[in-house]
Order: C-alpha cells, then sequence, then structure tokens
C-alpha cells in the first residue's frame, strides 16, 4: 500500500472496525504483542518472528511519544505484513531521507491519532513536515 488515500482510507476501516483509535487497544484487539525496552537510541521497534508480531517501546518516552511510536510500528505491522523488522530512531514523522516504508507507516500513525476535523487539510495531502506538526501539536487523547 502506497498511495496516501489508500491509507487513510484503511485506517479509517480499522477505526471503524473496531471503535478506537488508541494504537495500544488495537495492537492488543489485531493480537499484536507490545512489549517494553529500554533504548539509548531507538524509540521503538517492529519485528515479526514465526508469524507473530510485535511492537516494542522504549519505556524512558512519554505517554505521548509512546501513543505515536506504538502508533507508527502497528503502521509497519498492518502495512507491511511481508517485513521482518523496522525501527524508529528518531520521534519525527517526517525525516526526509525516510525510505517509503517508513513514510507510510507515518501516515498511517496521523490518520490513527489526528481527528480529520482537526487539520483543515485533507490528511492524505499533507506534506511529511505538516504531518510531524500535526502529531506533535494537536495529538487527541485517545482512549
Amino acid at each position: 500500500m502506497n498511495d496516501s488515500q489508500s491509507i487513510f482510507k484503511y485506517t479509517n476501516e480499522i477505526i471503524e472496525r473496531y471503535k478506537t483509535r488508541n494504537p495500544f487497544t488495537l495492537a492488543a484487539l489485531l493480537d499484536i504483542k507490545i512489549d517494553y525496552k529500554p533504548y539509548s537510541i531507538l524509540k521503538g521497534h517492529y519485528l515479526k518472528v514465526a508469524d507473530r508480531k510485535y511492537i516494542i517501546i522504549n519505556p524512558n518516552l512519554n505517554y505521548q511519544e509512546q501513543l505515536i511510536v506504538c502508533a507508527h510500528e502497528l503502521g509497519h505491522a498492518l502495512l507491511h505484513d511481508d517485513s521482518e523488522a523496522h525501527s524508529l530512531m528518531a520521534l519525527s514523522l517526517s525525516n526526509m531521507d525516510a525510505d517509503q516504508k517508513e513514510r507510510e507507516a507515518n501516515r498511517f500513525a496521523v490518520s490513527l491519532l489526528v481527528k480529520p476535523e482537526k487539520i483543515n487539510k485533507e490528511i492524505c495531502d499533507l506534506t511529511d513536515n505538516e504531518i510531524e506538526k500535526i502529531v506533535l501539536l494537536n495529538i487527541q487523547k485517545v482512549g
């Protein structure tokens, strides 16, 4: 899945099906195990071992940062099922050097965490820099 509109639509289907925007709740409902490991550099990590999906989050992050990391890594788990591992080194969701899969996971995270009415533009039309500003400044309370 590589088109912003497709990612936005897919994310909204998940929100409707499971009645939540909370990435921790979604991971539990989707049988994706969340674990915590302190890292010196990494914010989080997604890996798949023998058909079991794991999201590892750095517990030294505050709750809002953990939400963002969990949503981003959940994006990898759902959008990139063929991949075995992804790591998030920086909390910035607009890394211009990010590969396609990282940008897709970023779009998934924004689509999940930010209600469309909170912004003046279609989520699928946002630039990577706009995504970072929205997530860091306007993240909604999820529950």
